[in-house]
């Protein structure tokens, strides 16, 4: 079990994870292929990873894109003609979610003149001009500047919490709003016949549920615990399961799969694998004030859980709600600190074996219990999310051999792993390299444990050189393809022998914040890296668009 640290503000979004793919139409580079380069073209399905990281997350993506399309010249049809499966999380889901189902969205992004005007009226483009609308938050702080532009357009003055959904909705959303559609609506035409993923967590110790205005204003709260243990409720003084404390989080996985489509959808909490002991969570109910053991009201949760009627918006943003695991009473200290940010993280019934969104404003303690309620946050608790419910959904499909997985990291700060190629954090991660994570909330820092994020064994993260890198002073893009095998991980439900390649592409860029903190300077930093990418992509002596369109089959 491992303790991850991630700083992130206190309404702030997603992760730092790891992210994008994609092709391109560009002649080979003519230098830098000292180090392993590609032997030969990509010929089995491609698979594409999107990472979190929020609005930074969102324009990385952006940028690969717009630049593979080569402005224009090329289509998403075109882009993505090898791929089976997309998998993303927070930041990244935004980003995916648009792409699959918003037509606005996938008309701007094939535009012609897509890469000049990108930064001035695509998404961040747009999205600076409403940070730039609320002129009533210019002089406030850094944190205190964001939670105001949050305020405004949720139209909230909710001090501690963000009202995360909302927030979603009306911001990230507002310029390419999706409505009710939902997850099992039709995708996009080039992504008609795609799988799609998006990350999640359920948050599984001491979690808040709601306040019950109406007797004693008593805090409810659930504790859930993986077969065969069960919870043991104590008021106030906390939570536990019989045998251990779990995990603050366990993983969750969205599912969007085409009706014509004969792919198996991952079961959607991965810690609940058919035919194994581990097959159920049991979950106890009480309120504080309240010494209850066993819990006032017990409920239990089996496979399958169907989630394809949850809305778009929605599951994107159970997949960015990193400010929601304040919701977790273990991971905060405290209750009262954790109701401020209860509605920062989703509320869902698995009632009837069905995932289903609920407004919770107002609902007794049975009530939350016969309706089987819990709350999820952020993907990116694990930060390799992406990756790892990937990998998971294609043994469970057998395409687990020889497979292509094309992951991108979007990080402040380059990894140097001693003997191997520079990577991002969420890459490394995913081979056990250390990745303590933390949130900050209200000025302090509060450690999340998770399960063991490993999946890939060790060997290749330190012995692998990169085929590819682009520096520019501390900036730096990064494509390694590492041969990988995979090691047994019963929370992220895979399974050990699995082989393939890992092409990863890492771009580190110091000042883009996952969150516009401060407004242009931030946004300014985004444009910056946007036009980065696309440089080092496309640089006559040294670029890697050949390298991203060999790892696509392209």
């Amino acid at each position: 079990m491992n303790t991850i640290r991630f700083s992130r503000t206190l309404a702030v979004l997603s992760t730092v994870s790891l992210f994008l793919l994609l092709f391109a139409g560009c002649k080979n580079p003519s230098t830098n292929k000292a180090s392993t380069s590609v032997d030969a073209e990509t010929t089995s399905q491609v698979h594409v990873a999107f990472a979190g990281g929020g609005w930074r997350a969102h324009t990385a993506h952006s940028a690969w894109v717009i630049s593979l399309l080569n402005n224009g010249q090329y289509t998403l049809i075109d882009a993505f003609a090898n791929v089976g499966t997309v998998s993303s999380n927070s930041g990244g889901s935004w980003f995916s979610t648009m792409l699959f189902y918003s037509q606005d969205f996938v008309n701007d992004i094939q535009a012609p003149n897509a890469y000049s005007t990108w930064p001035s009226t695509g998404w961040i483009g747009k999205q600076r001009n409403l940070f730039d609308a609320v002129t009533a938050c210019d002089d406030e702080p850094d944190g205190i500047y964001l939670e105001c532009v949050f305020d405004y357009y949720t139209n909230t003055n909710y001090t501690g919490g963000t009202l995360w959904k909302l927030l979603v909705e009306s911001l990230v959303y507002k310029d390419y709003n999706l409505g009710t559609t939902l997850l099992s609506d039709p995708h996009q035409s080039w992504a008609a016949d795609k799988n799609l993923l998006l990350a999640s967590s359920l948050l599984t110790n001491a979690v808040v549920l709601n306040r019950d205005d109406t007797v004693w204003k008593n805090h409810n709260y659930y504790q859930a615990c993986l077969s065969p243990d069960t919870p043991i409720l104590n008021g106030d003084s906390g939570s536990s399961c019989t045998t251990a404390r779990p995990p603050d989080v366990t993983p969750a996985t969205f599912s969007s799969i085409p009706n014509t489509s004969s792919y198996v959808a991952s079961p959607f909490f991965a810690a609940l694998q058919p035919n194994t002991q581990a097959s159920t969570f049991n979950l106890g109910y009480t309120s504080d004030y309240v010494v209850s053991t066993p819990p006032q009201y017990a409920e239990t949760v089996t496979l399958p859980l169907a989630n394809d009627s949850v809305p778009v918006m929605t599951a994107a943003a159970a997949s960015s709600a990193a400010s929601g695991f304040g919701a977790s009473e273990h991971i905060t200290g405290l209750f009262d600190l954790s109701y401020l940010f209860e509605d920062d993280a989703l509320s869902f019934s698995l009632q009837n074996n069905t995932v289903a969104y609920m407004d919770l404003n107002g609902m007794a303690l049975q009530d939350l219990a016969s309706n089987v309620t819990v709350r999820l946050a952020d993907g990116g608790s694990v930060d390799n999310a992406a990756v790892a419910q990937l990998v998971r959904s294609l043994q469970l499909n057998n395409q687990d051999q020889g497979f292509n997985i094309v992951a991108f990291d979007n990080v402040s700060s380059i990894t140097q792993p001693t003997g191997g190629a520079n990577v991002g954090i969420d890459i490394a991660s995913l081979f056990g390299y250390p990745d303590p994570l933390c949130v900050n909330l209200k000025l302090t820092e509060y450690c999340i444990t998770t399960p063991d994020l490993q999946i890939f064994e060790a060997t290749p993260l330190y012995s692998t050189p990169a085929t590819w890198s682009y520096p520019e002073g501390k900036n730096e893009l990064v494509y390694t393809a590492y041969q990988v095998t995979t090691l047994a991980n019963p929370a992220m439900g895979i399974t050990a022998g699995s082989t393939g390649t890992l092409h990863a592409f890492t771009c580190s860029y110091p000042t883009a914040a996952t969150a516009p903190l401060d407004g242009d300077t931030n946004f300014d930093a985004y444009a910056a890296m946007f036009t980065f990418i696309n440089a080092g992509l496309n640089d006559p002596k040294n670029g890697g668009m050949y390298y991203l369109k060999t790892a696509m089959g392209l």
